[in-house]
């Protein structure tokens, strides 16, 4: 239980988080989606490439994984996994429903913007588990508070050399209610990390699952055979 609690500390995710996300939330929404689809369709590469049965060579690797090989496609490797039942089917829902909005932009020219697909992207998140879509949302304002607070702390008085501009944190954080064009720099910025939070939920839960299908097949192990060792495991009603 406690490896599924801590899952976005999975250290594969760690370059996402400290790397990939801080440039991804730069980028406009178009491209925030374009980036974050990428990452997600990475992670389910990796779901099969580490499923694949030993003493596959480094050829045959390269043909199962080529753009025209059986898994070549985003699609396709959604459905081999929803068939195999190597994800959760809500999961599946939810990476399809991202792809879908992904494709959509790809083909049009007119504007994107991601507050207006805003109740989408929750609908999206709510498929990864009770409450998840809340829980992105108040992380995401938790952390672009902290954030401006960190900021705002570390201005210094324009007159006063070496004195701070703000008497501590209460302070700091009346200013930002009362200031309407500090709130809405967060509320335009708040659509990029709620996204770039949710990709990072969605790449921990295949981390997750990949992990636990991996560690229990040995050598040239299948589905099949892990079910029949489980049943064998059980103790005897």
């Amino acid at each position: 239980m406690s490896s599924e609690k801590n899952f976005l500390s999975h250290p594969e995710l760690e370059p996402y988080f400290q790397e990939l996300l801080p440039e991804l939330v730069t980028e406009s929404d178009r491209g925030a989606i374009l980036l974050g689809v990428s990452q997600i369709d990475e992670h389910l590469k990796t779901l099969f490439e580490h499923l694949l049965p030993e003493g596959i060579s480094n050829k045959r690797r390269k043909e199962i994984f080529n753009l025209t090989g059986p898994f070549g496609s985003f699609s396709s490797k959604l459905e081999i996994a929803l068939v195999c039942r190597l994800l959760p089917p809500s999961l599946v829902s939810a990476v399809h429903k991202i792809r879908k909005m992904r494709n959509d932009l790809a083909h049009k020219t007119s504007s994107f913007s991601l507050a207006d697909h805003q109740e989408q992207l929750y609908e999206i998140f709510s498929l990864l588990g009770p409450g998840v879509d809340i829980g992105i949302n108040r992380l995401t304002l938790d952390f672009l508070m902290e954030r401006m607070l960190s900021k705002l702390l570390k201005l210094g008085h324009p007159i006063d050399e070496g004195v701070p501009l703000f008497d501590g944190k209460p302070e700091a954080v009346q200013y930002l209610s009362e200031n309407g064009e500090v709130l809405k720099i967060l509320e335009e910025q708040r659509p990029r990390w709620e996204l770039s939070i949710g990709v990072g939920v969605i790449c921990g839960v295949i981390l997750l699952h990949r992990d636990k299908i991996s560690s229990a097949l040995k050598g040239t192990d299948t589905l099949l055979s892990l079910a029949s060792k489980n049943v064998q495991d059980e103790p005897n009603q």
